[in-house]
């Protein structure tokens, strides 16, 4: 029999938030990549991006990305407020932090120096591994550039699309969220991360980074609006904390990229675009889910660059309009509910994701809840409640599902999809309240 909406959404939130739990420190799991001579066993704190260890027909996820780590650590913010077991989800954020702050001390020098590492992998493999001078290079904060970590605490010493400069700004954003209901206990190492991380963000405003998807290296939409969102939110922390030199400090580079966002948007297509291309050359990937995903993570309550932003709506139009051609399960639906990244993409032929689909639906109820509107909560809800006909009754989320049959793909139970339901969750609960209060 099928659930109502509303208890399906209950039982689902439930199912991630398990899910996710068994991907944080996940200290009683072992991987092994024999061709590359490891054994990972995860450090408490880590977050697996995907905790299956049985890869047939599935990549290798088990790693712990910075920025995907720092989306799943709003999600456990939420549960420290929302679950029954609240103090638990508390315990694991505090456990997270500690081990970001542990990756932030990571020093390629010492990889180096701790043996000869190659020894172990295969030859065939080799020339997947990073040369010992871009290893080298990991010093200070140079550690956060890294895309991604062994779940260990280790530095990745396989080659992989590097720097990204996302992740940091977006855990800042997230440990400023979480602060006003920080245990005593936990104030020390929350500062010290809140500070590590915008201090870097104030360093890397004209950097070039690979994009959200690490495919493309250039000036992208996502980690500025991150940036800009951690270092205008930070000069008010900062600032709380007497710290007024670093208060400028953050409020001055968060001026320079106030005007670089808006040059995101163009006028002649109507949306934002995801990254900065020559007028002479256009980027096919312009068009990106990405954009939004950079929206609801920054969280900015008004104004440009926020869902009442109504360029960002225009732009969550184009993307719809181009889904409900593009995939054959959205084709004659009165709602577009598969969203895949951007038109074009070629990983597993461009399916969809679960977390394009719920970013939607979340869009669309904070949207609700800042216009108190019902129709927008109505939208939401017409999404979601044609994705959960693609989730098992398990409630196992993969990372994507077929455009034309619905059938998972990719990475197994991955850790992002279950954090997307929880934050899209959290936003609808919002949303509901707001528009049961006006009516």
């Amino acid at each position: 029999m099928t659930l109502p909406l509303r208890e399906w959404i209950e039982r689902q939130a439930a199912i991630s938030a398990a899910k996710m739990a068994g991907a944080i420190s996940a200290t009683g799991l072992t991987f092994r990549r024999p061709g590359f001579g490891q054994s990972v066993r995860p450090a408490k704190g880590s977050i697996l991006a995907s905790p299956t260890t049985d890869l047939v027909d599935a990549p290798d996820y088990f790693f712990h990305w910075l920025r995907d780590g720092a989306a799943v650590m709003e999600a456990i913010r939420i549960l420290a407020l929302r679950a029954p077991d609240a103090d638990a989800w508390h315990e694991r954020f505090r456990d997270c932090v500690r081990f970001s702050l542990e990756l932030g001390r990571i020093s390629g020098e010492g990889f180096l120096r701790s043996g000869d590492f190659r020894r172990n992998i295969q030859e065939g493999f080799l020339k997947y591994v990073r040369a010992d001078d871009d290893i080298a290079a990991v010093a200070g904060d140079r550690a956060l550039d890294e895309t991604r970590f062994n779940a260990d605490g280790t530095l990745d010493f396989i080659k992989w699309p590097r720097p990204q400069h996302d992740g940091a700004p977006l855990e800042a954003i997230v440990a400023m969220r979480l602060w006003p209901n920080a245990a005593p206990a936990m104030r020390m190492p929350l500062t010290e991360l809140i500070r590590r991380d915008l201090d870097y963000a104030a360093t890397r405003l004209d950097a070039p980074c690979y994009d959200i998807w690490e495919e493309e290296l250039g000036l992208h939409y996502y980690p500025r609006l991150q940036q800009f969102t951690a270092l205008n939110s930070g000069a008010g922390w900062i600032a709380t904390q007497g710290d007024t030199a670093r208060a400028d400090t953050y409020r001055a580079a968060a001026n320079t990229l106030a005007p670089v966002l808006d040059g995101f948007w163009s006028a002649e297509k109507s949306f934002y675009q995801s990254r900065m291309s020559p007028p002479d050359a256009p980027n096919p990937k312009a068009l990106d889910m990405s954009v939004i995903l950079a929206v609801l993570h920054a969280g900015c309550a008004r104004g440009p660059h926020s869902v009442a932003d109504e360029r960002m709506r225009a732009t969550l139009a184009r993307i719809e309009r181009h889904f409900a051609s593009a995939y054959p399960l959205n084709r004659g639906r009165a709602a577009t509910f598969a969203f895949g990244r951007y038109p074009g993409d070629r990983y597993y032929d461009g399916s969809a994701w679960y977390l394009c689909s719920f970013a939607v639906a979340e869009f669309a109820y904070r949207r609700a809840a800042l216009l108190r509107d019902a129709d927008e909560l109505a939208r939401g809800d017409a999404v979601l409640d044609a994705v959960r006909v693609h989730i098992p009754e398990s409630g196992e989320l993969s990372e994507q599902f077929h455009p034309e049959t619905g059938a998972q793909l990719s990475a197994r139970n991955l850790t992002w999809s279950y954090a997307a339901f929880i934050t899209m969750w959290d936003a609808r609960r919002q949303a509901e309240a707001v528009v049961a209060h006006r009516a």
